[in-house]
């Protein structure tokens, strides 16, 4: 009873009768006792229960197993998943999902390739949460192998199964199969069809999901809030948002699940002027904001450097009652670090009733952002000293913090935490020491860490093909470009940044033009505000601006802040100074409280002689209060960061 209440204060005090009574306690009323404990999330006590047993049978180890992995802790679930004897499918299913819960979905894999040779009897759930693994990893070969063993098992008929394989297939952009799975099945539920839908428009092929939507609702089924949210999250995901704004608009009725998805998809996409103006377009229509709402505007605020709005939203946040929701401060302190006032994130963190992990990470990598590294290591240790433990996250913004600083000695430290903390397999981890080592000038030390992991995903071959771009060694990333496809990794959005860098870094023109063709035609990618800006710099470097202009025209979507950017810099290297005044005033148009589009429009107009234009400009500035950042520079002795300011 105490169990299913999750009463653990009744509980104790029962355990505690018990022993006084001097009762012998069986194996029976000790399961229960640990199923209290798990459930009540005392997985200390649990543990001492589970460790003082003179005998243990099949259930307690389960249970432990499950609850360890439940809450992150797989090192001591997989511990005593060794040392069981006698193991049965509820011991494979828990340590299993719990490796694809806690992000490590190639060890689950393993788990699975070994409970098949050991001929162990598999379930329903063993292969949902091994199907689960194939998307994390976009793992299509390893899908269809377990697609294989559930058709052996004759378990194909289940639907939760079909669902999951649609699903799968489409994930990994494979929707011949995933329709072929879809039409195969004898009934379809609102999670097949919203599978199918979100998988044609991840692909970009709107019209066929809109398609799919009406074919839906012929079959008897109306499109729930998930299926839409779905699509809208698809759409954004490769770029074509403005098909979920054109279904989002003729919907008649729309919760915050709604506005949420569709403010979030532009957010991804960086639309942040379009994420305010839809924030505030709710507000308007009576929809009450969330906490998911103040996470995506704040988010927008700190994107746009636009701190007063970030200001609005934050008095908007106290009156909504969200002011102590620890994630919306975070939020907030996260928003005012990237928009540079350092004091306002400080007074937050410093007023939170009790500084968390989240707090500490958020804070680490504002730091960081903000060129205050060596704060980011004090905050490193003050969080160790209070006893909580990093996180991957917490990780990722130290080593961030060493890269910003070109730090080796420091990078090298953090990186030994990290192999000691058991950190050192996160795909987001590994892939931030390649960058750190690369930005240290130690490529040979990125080459190791990159080839130390088993399996290399797209997020790792993408670090090291940054890395050498970052480095200038164009032909060099491309080459691994080449071999990242040679061994079935699939390049992503990303994977064509780093390219497109390293194109536009050693000047390839031609090799640049064909790749970012290819990302459409050959890998069914639609180009991103990113691609454009780094096409838009490759070809303004070389002072190809009809082609320059010809390309931002075709856009379709508005240039942001970094593609005028890019232009400016290109006109004042070939001295094109009306082109490069009209991108600086489209860049000051974007960032009117950044002092860089103005001291960029400033040179322009002195090279060409302008005084009279350059005094304007100056004025401005310094009638609207911007000041120019100072310039700064370092170098490290004898440990020490020693940081120069111009």
């Amino acid at each position: 009873m105490c169990s299913d209440a999750k009463d653990l204060g009744k509980g104790k005090m029962a355990q505690t009768h018990m022993i006084k009574a001097g009762f012998d306690l069986p194996i029976s009323a000790l399961n229960c006792l640990i199923d209290m404990y798990a459930k009540c999330g005392n997985l200390e006590d649990a543990r001492k229960v589970f460790d003082k047993m003179r005998k243990r049978n099949i259930f307690c180890w389960n249970i432990m197993i499950s609850s360890y992995a439940k809450r992150g802790g797989m090192d001591f679930a997989r511990k005593l998943f060794d040392e069981m004897t006698d193991r049965d499918c509820i011991s494979w299913n828990a340590i299993i999902s719990g490796y694809v819960t806690n992000e490590n979905a190639e060890e689950a894999l393993k788990l699975f390739q070994r409970m098949h040779k050991e001929s162990r009897m598999m379930t329903e759930f063993s292969f949902a949460s091994v199907v689960d693994a194939c998307v994390d990893i976009l793992g299509l070969e390893q899908g269809r192998q377990v697609h294989v063993c559930i058709i052996k098992y004759g378990l194909i008929s289940n639907m939760i199964l079909q669902n999951a394989l649609v699903d799968m297939y489409a994930k990994c952009g494979n929707l011949e199969d995933a329709r072929q799975v879809f039409d195969g099945m004898r009934e379809q539920d609102l999670v097949s069809w919203t599978a199918m839908i979100a998988g044609y428009a991840r692909q970009g092929r709107g019209k066929e999901a809109l398609y799919m939507i009406g074919e839906m609702k012929l079959a008897g089924l109306k499109p729930n809030e998930a299926t839409y949210a779905s699509f809208f999250g698809a759409c954004a995901e490769c770029g074509r948002i403005e098909y979920a704004r054109n279904m989002f608009d003729t919907l008649p009725e729309r919760n915050v699940v709604l506005w949420n998805a569709m403010i979030t998809g532009y957010r991804q996409n960086k639309h942040g002027l379009e994420v305010l103006r839809l924030f505030y377009q709710m507000q308007r229509a009576g929809i009450k904001a969330d906490h998911v709402s103040f996470l995506c505007v704040l988010g927008a605020c700190a994107d746009l450097l636009d701190v007063s709005y970030g200001e609005q939203i934050h008095s908007n946040i106290i009156k909504s009652g969200f002011g102590s929701n620890v994630f919306v401060c975070c939020a907030l302190m996260d928003m005012y670090m990237k928009c540079g006032r350092i004091c306002d994130a400080q007074q937050l963190f410093q007023k939170l009733h009790a500084q968390n992990l989240v707090s500490y990470t958020t804070m680490i990598a504002g730091y960081a952002h903000n060129g205050f590294a060596e704060n980011s290591l004090i905050l490193f240790s003050q969080m160790q000293l209070n006893s909580i433990k990093p996180d991957a996250t917490t990780f990722t913004g130290l080593v961030n913090a060493c890269a910003s600083l070109a730090s080796l000695e420091n990078g090298e430290q953090v990186h030994a935490h990290i192999l000691k903390a058991g950190f050192e397999k996160s795909v987001f981890v590994r892939s931030s020491i390649v960058d750190m080592y690369s930005k240290c000038g130690n490529i040979q030390g990125a080459w190791q860490v990159f080839e130390e992991m088993p399996e290399n995903n797209v997020v790792l071959w993408n670090a090291m093909i940054a890395s050498h771009a970052h480095h200038g060694y164009g032909l060099r990333a491309l080459q691994l470009f080449e071999k990242m496809q040679h061994k079935s990794v699939k390049p992503d959005s990303t994977t064509f940044i780093a390219v497109l860098s390293a194109c536009s870094h050693a000047g390839l023109v031609d090799e640049g033009r064909f790749y970012f063709e290819s990302m459409s035609q050959g890998h069914c990618i639609e180009p991103r505000i990113d691609h454009y800006m780094h096409m838009v710099d490759l070809l303004g470097r070389h002072g190809l601006f009809y082609e320059v202009e010809d390309l931002i025209n075709r856009m379709p979507f508005k240039p942001d802040a970094a593609v005028w950017g890019a232009l400016v810099g290109a006109c004042k290297i070939h001295g094109n100074l009306e082109l490069g005044a009209r991108a600086a005033l489209h860049l000051i148009e974007l960032e009117p409280n950044t002092a860089v589009p103005y001291v960029l429009l400033s040179s322009i107009y002195a090279a060409g002689g302008r005084w009279e234009d350059v005094e304007k400009v100056r004025k401005l500035l310094k009638d609207r209060g911007i000041k120019k950042q100072p310039g700064c520079s370092w170098i490290v002795i004898k440990t020490k960061v020693n940081v120069f300011v111009t």
